[in-house]
């Protein structure tokens, strides 16, 4: 089988400190040699740090070399999306290989104007968690109270700096300024 750097792999046998069923990653193979196929364990085996013949090295005591022949490739998870005809239904199908582990899918509410992007990350977060809906956006509260709600933790985080100091909040961001000398003129004020 062929191998490439950074295929999960897991040990079909106990050799040298590494035991059937370790996993680990593929971090390097050397053109020659027969155990040509360095992997870094997700345990300490008590090997070495790989990096032979060039390739990359490892975490000290992951790693080892071995023969093509003393490992198998793990099938990695993968997502598949999916959009139905009718314009309104979004699945997500996890599959290891080509098992399918889990589906979910999310549908696009009466009303709403179906997004596929939407629908996937609804569909994506339902694998992991069956009941996960989407919660409404929070209106934007536009009241002097809202407002004196979200400027006290600035005013006092604010009172940590010399008294001449300001926060400026623009829509793109937000400035800390310091003052050294200021002066307070309003006579040349038009009413």
């Amino acid at each position: 089988m062929k191998f490439k750097v950074g295929d999960r792999v897991e040990a079909v046998k106990d050799d040298c400190g590494v035991k059937q069923g370790d996993k680990g990653t593929v971090i390097g193979i050397a053109d020659k040699g027969a155990d040509n196929i360095s992997v870094e364990f997700d345990r300490n085996i008590r090997g070495h740090a790989g990096g032979l013949y060039g390739t990359k090295t490892g975490k000290i005591g992951h790693c080892r070399w071995l023969h093509p022949c003393d490992i198998i490739l793990i099938a990695q998870p993968s997502i598949h999306i999916t959009a139905d005809k009718d314009g309104k239904t979004t699945h997500a199908v996890l599959k290891e290989g080509s098992e399918v582990v889990k589906m979910a899918k999310s549908v696009c509410a009466p009303g709403d104007t179906y997004s596929f992007e939407t629908g996937a990350n609804i569909a994506c977060r339902r694998l992991y968690d069956p009941s996960y809906t989407p919660a409404a956006e929070p209106e934007l509260q536009t009241t002097w109270a809202a407002f004196e709600q979200l400027a006290r933790p600035l005013v006092k985080w604010l009172n940590n700096f010399n008294p001449h100091h300001k926060i400026i909040i623009e829509p793109d961001g937000a400035e800390l300024m310091g003052g050294e000398m200021s002066v307070h003129i309003e006579d040349y004020i038009k009413d």
